[in-house]
């Protein structure tokens, strides 16, 4: 949840985001957040 400018990335692009999956991958002896994201055929381009 960290890489702020790959979320602005993949918001640019159209992917949505649909939320955080807490705690969700453990690495490197700590639990880290993950941000969901999601794009649907239907959707509109940017």
């Amino acid at each position: 949840m960290t890489n702020l400018a790959a979320q602005r990335v993949l918001e640019k692009a159209g992917v949505q985001r649909e939320g955080v999956a807490r705690h969700a991958q453990f690495r490197r002896g700590t639990w880290h957040d993950m941000v969901v994201y999601s794009r649907l055929r239907g959707d509109p381009r940017p």
